[in-house]
């Protein structure tokens, strides 16, 4: 079965930073003139934030990392029928009250299911599972370009946190129950993904987070670096056309496979790293 469109998935927990990398992406497609269509993880969660809040008052071990939280084979039906035809039925989550407005739901809920209308060259998904695979779902095998966002812990949780306290209005007491429920989960179907990528990227702070809950805001992306990791070889073939990688901090010290490289300078590497390999997916469409 020839695929005609490619599908490209940035997967990793909350918190690890996915919303920038996709903003990121997001300019570079503008610039070169590739439509995308958004796909957000959330919008396949099974319950609405305020259902989510009652099952963690019960006794119920259910948490939005678990693929019992979620709807993968509507997901994986998606990411199927996009590749084939460009079609696809999806709906969208409402994180904010602006987002809320331009859905017409409440905070925490979703919109209707709709059919992917616009022709697009592209389908672009952020969320928890896009490297997910069972003996019943692969998400994966319908996956052209699959990249981890991983996570340094601390921040996350500091990340967390500050959405959870002033976004939702979670007291500190609920946002650590919060995480120390959802490790087992993180542990059985989060990490396990990122050894199914073509490429991990890591967000590394230099400021001190060793008490995330005591951080008093979340560090300025200038104050961070990234570590990105490339283990598809096709990926790794764009790096030999670069002849100066000005990104690249320690200028290949830690291996031409790993680069380091400056928050200033990220979307000069994504772009770099990850072009090519996207428009060569456009074209054998």
């Amino acid at each position: 079965m020839k695929k005609k469109k490619p599908i490209i998935a940035l997967t990793g927990p909350s918190g690890a930073g996915k919303t920038n990398i996709k903003s990121i992406f997001d300019a570079i497609f503008k610039e070169n003139q590739i439509k995308a269509v958004y796909i957000q993880g959330d919008s396949f969660h099974k319950y609405t934030r305020t259902e989510m809040e009652a099952l963690n008052k019960t006794e119920s071990s259910l948490t939005h990392f678990s693929p019992k939280s979620n709807h993968l084979d509507l997901l994986a039906d998606l990411f199927k029928n996009f590749s084939i035809s460009g079609k696809g039925v999806a709906r969208q989550y409402a994180h904010s009250e602006k987002d809320a407005k331009n859905l017409g739901v409440n905070i925490g809920c979703f919109s209707e299911w709709k059919e992917i209308e616009q022709t697009y060259d592209i389908l672009f998904y952020e969320g928890l599972h896009g490297g997910y695979k069972d003996d019943q779902i692969d998400i994966t095998r319908y996956v052209d370009l699959l990249i981890g966002i991983t996570p340094s812990i601390n921040l996350e949780w500091v990340q967390k946190s500050h959405r959870d306290l002033l976004v939702r209005g979670y007291s500190k007491q609920e946002v650590k129950r919060l995480i120390i429920r959802r490790l087992p989960d993180y542990l059985d179907y989060i990490c396990p993904q990122f050894s199914r990528t073509d490429a991990n990227l890591e967000r590394i702070p230099l400021v001190d987070l060793s008490d995330p809950f005591k951080v008093e805001s979340i560090p300025a992306d200038e104050n961070s670096i990234y570590m990105l990791s490339i283990k598809n070889e096709s990926v790794f073939k764009n790096l030999d056309h670069i002849q100066q990688k000005k990104w690249d901090m320690f200028n290949e010290e830690l291996g031409s496979a790993t680069q380091t490289i400056r928050a200033k300078d990220l979307k000069n590497c994504l772009k770099d790293v990850f072009l090519p390999t996207i428009l060569n997916l456009i074209n054998q469409g």
